[in-house]
């Protein structure tokens, strides 16, 4: 059997649930609660097969989850340093993902080379209208949004569907 090196990233329900609807917006939060349950669920029995990377440590410490994978994998990947250069890099890959460019594309899948991204930057760039609203990265206005819908979150209709998706949460994450 091949070992692939993987990372699966999970986040905390609320934060993850809440950022998911805001990105999309014709999401209804009870089919999100149900995909975020399936898919964790299913992947459950593989646990672990993978690396994990809780979003805090990913969005803070992302060297610890490329130590985490060269450990399991026996690889040698270079670690993520967390400094203000490369976090901005970071966010403006994040901006520039809706454009679906394949170069970006193919750097999120590992075919493209940091370099070969860098390269191709300027065209990419382009694509993205000024006036587009960054739903990818972290604002202040995403946190108003979020503080908009704590409301719809507390529904108490989706309490058994919150409670699925937290337990396979802390299953996920004692694993």
């Amino acid at each position: 059997m091949t070992r692939i090196p993987a990372a699966v990233l999970i986040r905390k329900l609320q934060g993850a649930m809440l950022s998911y609807l805001i990105r999309e917006p014709n999401v209804m939060l009870r089919d999100t609660l149900f995909a975020y349950s399936r898919f964790y669920e299913h992947l459950l029995p593989y646990r672990k097969s993978f690396a994990l990377g809780e979003f805090r440590q990913v969005t803070h410490e992302f060297g610890a989850v490329i130590r985490q994978l060269n450990a399991r994998f026996d690889t040698h990947f270079t670690e993520f340093t967390h400094s203000d250069a490369n976090v901005r890099e970071c966010l403006e890959f994040c901006r520039l993902r809706e454009t679906d460019s394949p170069t970006l594309l193919g750097f999120e899948s590992g075919l493209v080379t940091r370099d070969q991204v860098r390269g191709e930057l300027q065209s990419v760039r382009a694509a993205v209208p000024r006036e587009e609203p960054e739903a990818w990265v972290p604002s202040a206005e995403r946190e108003r949004a979020k503080e908009a819908l704590r409301d719809q979150w507390l529904q108490p209709s989706l309490a058994q569907l919150r409670d699925r998706a937290e337990l396979v949460y802390h299953k996920f994450l004692v694993g």
